[in-house]
This record gives structure tokens, sequence and C-alpha cells, in this order.
């Protein structure tokens, strides 16, 4: 008798849901990498993988479990970057201890160098403008097509808004994308 088992990869993490009805913190995420198939960003807690074609959250890497505070401004803050375009996630902090996680592996380590050893030609850079004609609650990540990606709050409350109200948005040649991501 054969048996062949296939594996699903079209779980989401667990926290998308899990976060879809708190409060968001007093800032939306912050994107880190996009191009036409994925968009990385990090919020309070941890890192986000999204997969623009299949319109999930592929991956997520957790700040606490990894031994960072979650902070993302003061003495204590995390910062993220990416690097070999949004195939590698570098996490670290203030005190300078390095975290990189591979994206195709999905497997991450803390390494025995600090942030200070990765060269920042490596790193990814995305084009960032404070002002937005399309959105009132988000500056706008230029993406290497020229398209351009932002946040919006779809809320429907008036006293707060969670994670399940935000919409991540990509504008290409006029035509706009709407993404719900926590749901």
């Amino acid at each position: 008798m054969l048996c062949l088992f296939f594996l699903n990869n079209s779980k989401e993490p667990e926290i998308v849901h899990t976060l879809a009805d708190d409060q968001i913190g007093i800032s939306l995420p912050e994107i880190v990498y996009a191009d036409t198939d994925t968009c990385i960003f990090y919020d309070y807690h941890g890192v986000f993988v999204y997969d623009l074609n299949s319109k999930k959250t592929s991956d997520f890497v957790s700040f606490s479990e990894n031994g960072f505070s979650g902070h993302i401004e003061g003495d204590d803050a995390t910062f993220v970057y990416s690097g070999n375009k949004g195939r590698k996630i570098y996490i670290t902090d203030t005190s300078n201890k390095l975290f990189i996680y591979d994206i195709n592996k999905k497997k991450g380590e803390l390494s025995d160098q600090s942030f200070d050893s990765v060269p920042g030609n490596s790193l990814d850079k995305l084009e960032y403008s404070e002002t937005n004609d399309e959105s009132d609650v988000s500056g706008t990540y230029i993406l290497p097509d020229n398209s351009k990606m932002y946040w919006t709050i779809d809320a429907k409350k008036d006293d707060e808004v969670t994670y399940s109200d935000i919409r991540l948005n990509i504008n290409k040649n006029g035509t706009d994308r709407e993404y719900t991501i926590f749901k």
C-alpha cells in the first residue's frame, strides 16, 4: 500500500487571526521590504512576511520568542532590516545583538556577530515619502517597479482601530489593489 502525504503550506501563522481584534498601538506597521510578490513588515509583535499573490501571511518571526523586547522606540528598541532582495531578515536592538532569519529556509538564529558586521550595502532600501495623497494615516513606500505601497484604515468604529481595520494598498499605474492581512 502506498500512501502519499502532501504538506499544506497555505496555513497562515495563528498570530494573524489572534491579533485581528486587538487594538493597534501608536503606529502602523513599518514596511522593510516589498516587491511585486512579497511585503515584509513589522510591528510590536514581530516580523510578518506577506505573500501578495496568495493574499496570505506566509511567515512570522516573533520578537519575544527570539529575545527581543518588541519596543520599536526607546532605549530597548528593536529594529528590522532586510537584505538579499527580501530573502534575509536582520533583527537587532540597541545592544547591537543580531538575529538573522532566512525566508527561503524559514529558519533563523542568533548570530555570533553584531549588527555592525552587516555591510550597509547589502541591506535593501525602499524609498519612503512622508506625504501621501491616497492615505491620511501613512506615508508612501515606492517599490522597485515604481508602484506605491501604503497603509489605510477601514475603521467602522469611532473609538478604536484594530488590526482587522488596517489595509495594505498598492497603486500601480493608477490601479489600486487592497489587502486585508489580519482577519
